[in-house]
């Protein structure tokens, strides 16, 4: 009789994965199971993390700290690409004052209408 048994070669990295996502899982299962949520109040994380956590939630900081944790991030004062900027007083300049573009925008009223003054003079 023939043995039929298969065998296959598993690197010690795919054992290590699978043991470790499945060590994962049991803990993630004992959290909700048991109401233990370390992460359900900001009180309990460190400066920056409490921040985000009251300001975006704590799945949001935890999110932030899996992907940044160890980073330096600097956040640029712009949040809208210059051509979307340059886009939005094209098409508003003429319905929207320059003062309240330039507060959309987040740039001086002087600068919108530079902006604005530029646009005419290249058509």
């Amino acid at each position: 009789m023939k043995n039929t048994k298969k065998f296959s070669w598993k690197s010690t990295t795919d054992t290590f994965n699978t043991k470790s996502l499945e060590l994962e899982q049991i803990q993630e299962r004992r959290l909700l199971e048991d109401g233990d949520d370390l992460e359900g109040d900001s009180k309990n994380y460190s400066n920056i993390y409490r921040e985000l956590a009251e300001l975006l939630g704590s799945n949001a900081a935890r999110k932030v700290w899996e992907n940044y944790a160890g980073l330096t991030v600097n956040f640029p004062k712009r949040l809208y690409s210059k051509e979307y900027t340059m886009e939005f007083i094209e098409s508003h300049a003429k319905n929207m004052s320059p003062k309240n573009i330039a507060r959309e925008v987040d740039l001086s009223e002087r600068r919108v209408r530079q902006i604005i003054q530029e646009k005419m003079i290249s058509k």
